[in-house]
């Protein structure tokens, strides 16, 4: 049976000498961005944007909470298009991190 490290654990004890961890691998920071919106009415297909996040963010968990939308309502939630760090074109993906779900009842699921 053998050990293995990861990259992480390798720069830390393993290399000689050893290497600095990045702090976004390691004690980084964890900031919290909150959006909310009330909706009185919204036409099928309406988009509603809630918050910009930074080059390089990482999305630890969400929350998409709503009140009964009545029959033949979905919700997801996903991103807009977008440049990242690198400058390459993001495309669309209006389903990134949680698939279109019924929302005829009230909820507060994490997503």
């Amino acid at each position: 049976m053998a050990t293995v490290y990861s990259i992480q654990k390798t720069k830390w004890d393993q290399n000689v000498p050893s290497q600095k961890i990045d702090t976004t691998e390691l004690a980084g920071r964890v900031r919290v961005a909150h959006a909310e919106y009330e909706a009185a009415s919204l036409a099928s297909g309406d988009v509603i944007q809630m918050f910009n996040l930074p080059n390089g963010a990482r999305i630890i968990s969400g929350r998409l909470a709503h009140d009964a939308l009545g029959s033949s309502t979905t919700l997801s939630v996903g991103y807009a298009a977008h440049t990242n760090a690198a400058g390459t074109a993001v495309s669309l993906s209006a389903a990134a991190y949680k698939a279109a779900a019924a929302s005829t009842s009230a909820t507060g699921k994490c997503c």
